[in-house]
């Protein structure tokens, strides 16, 4: 004789009484039967942690007006709300960052703009290119000026050699320009005031101390990093990396410490008391830098 066993179920049980009802689901919470629910909901925070991080979207918003590619920006502590960016047509726009919107716009150079720095006040900024021209600009009267008018510059230095960028003395009515040579520049002079030169290559980056404003980093061609005393006449001292750096950036917190971004796709922070040693590599990128 055969034997059957059969299993009855009620619908009442898994249906639902009305459309606005959950489905119910049958669990078993016995642990016995889930060993692995810990790892499984750990995995679960982590993919949702990941998704809500690609979904965040970061983006906030965009300044457009410059017709060629950006090859300058600069921004003042005075003002954070502003900040200026040069193109390659030679073209700087100073932008209102909470509107995102143009200020002015100004036809400062023939070619592309190199450099942009503002002065400790934010009451003046400069700017050089690759015509060898230097321009210093008042931000009120570029404020003031009819959209009409050509903004012209307070003061133009001609420089005999090729700017490559410009930093802005964090006191006084100075800046330093870089190219085939690091040249010192005075509002009051039209003429460089100093002039360091340590090897052949050009310079490409220089920047003043943030409080120590007497001291110059720079990074060249020949992948040297050196410092400058500008009350002197000389260099103070020059170390030598495997590959070139690109840029320069002083710690605004311990201005004793600078960081150069190099061609490796590495970040080497040195200390200038100890400029032989390198302090620390910040390796993660991909590409130079």
């Amino acid at each position: 004789m055969v034997k059957v066993k059969t299993i009855c179920r009620s619908s009442r049980d898994h249906e639902r009484e009305t459309k606005f009802d959950l489905f119910r689901v049958e669990r078993n919470p016995n642990p016995n039967l889930h060993p692995f629910a810990k790892a499984r909901e750990y995995q679960r925070a982590l993919v949702a942690t990941k998704l809500e991080k690609i979904f965040a979207k970061p983006f906030v918003g965009n300044l457009t007006g410059h017709s060629d590619g950006i090859s300058a920006m600069a921004k003042t502590q005075k003002n954070v709300g502003n900040i200026i960016s040069g193109s390659y047509d030679g073209e700087i726009k100073c932008w209102d960052i909470p509107q995102r919107k143009t200020i002015f716009s100004i036809n400062a150079h023939a070619t592309a703009v190199h450099g942009l720095s503002y002065s400790p006040n934010g009451n003046n900024f400069l700017s050089c290119g690759d015509d060898k021209v230097v321009n210093l600009y008042s931000v009120r009267k570029c404020l003031e000026a009819n959209s009409k008018t050509p903004i012209e510059p307070l003061q133009k230095f001609f420089s005999s050699k090729t700017v490559n960028s410009i930093d802005h003395h964090g006191n006084d009515n100075v800046f330093v320009t870089t190219g085939e040579v690091v040249q010192l520049w005075s509002y009051e002079r039209s003429l460089p005031i100093q002039t360091f030169e340590w090897g052949i290559d050009s310079v490409l980056k220089a920047r003043f101390n943030p409080t120590e404003f007497n001291i110059l980093a720079s990074v060249g061609m020949d992948r040297s990093v050196c410092l400058y005393d500008i009350r002197g006449g000389n260099p103070l001292i020059k170390t030598m990396l495997q590959n070139k750096s690109t840029c320069l950036c002083w710690n605004p917190q311990e201005p004793l410490n600078f960081t150069v971004g190099n061609d490796d796709s590495n970040c080497y922070t040195f200390d200038m008391r100890k400029l032989e040693t390198i302090k620390m590599i910040h390796k993660d990128h991909i590409q130079a830098m």
